[in-house]
């Protein structure tokens, strides 16, 4: 049985990854578990996102947020995950639909770890809508079309048009 989660969390991590895909980012693929043994002890992590970008393997983790800024803690555990398995910092991105504190900041820049606010999440948004991002979606909502026809292209183009908190939302339904 496969549910969908129902946490606005999921529902961003779904949204970016969409976007990244409109984007022309290969393999993206979310909720990506890592083993690694530590003194014969197994410890499992999860990537949100994982995805390729010109030939660069990229790590995100998303934050989401109803009022507060995410806080160095979060920012320090998600540096922990990329040590634990020796990820360099500059393949590192976190993304949030709010802001981030400036102790979180401080630590980010000083680690190489790039931050997303929700003001560059939602640039990202409309900018998918934009220039070669369209003719992915376009070419994404043909393929929509041979697999279940008119119906799969406006289930692909109408939740695009949505703004972005509506498109978290539908996702977590």
């Amino acid at each position: 049985m496969n549910k969908k989660p129902q946490h606005k969390g999921h529902g961003l991590e779904q949204n970016v990854a969409e976007i990244y895909r409109d984007r022309g980012y290969w393999n993206v693929k979310t909720n990506q578990f890592y083993k690694k043994t530590v003194h014969r002890e197994i410890i499992t992590r999860e990537f949100d996102i994982v995805y390729y970008r010109m030939f660069e393997k990229r790590y995100t983790e998303c934050k989401y947020h109803c009022k507060t800024n995410v806080g160095i803690a979060e920012v320090e555990e998600f540096y922990a995950k990329l040590r634990l398995f020796l990820i360099d910092t500059i393949h590192a991105e976190m993304i949030t639909n709010q802001g981030y504190s400036s102790p979180a900041q401080a630590f980010a820049k000083e680690k190489g770890i790039q931050l997303i606010d929700g003001k560059q999440l939602t640039e990202m948004e409309s900018t998918r809508k934009k220039d070669f991002s369209l003719a992915i979606m376009c070419y994404r909502g043909l393929d929509a079309y041979n697999k279940k026809g008119v119906l799969g292209v406006i289930n692909y183009v109408f939740p695009r048009l949505l703004p972005l908190d509506r498109q978290i939302d539908n996702y977590t339904r």
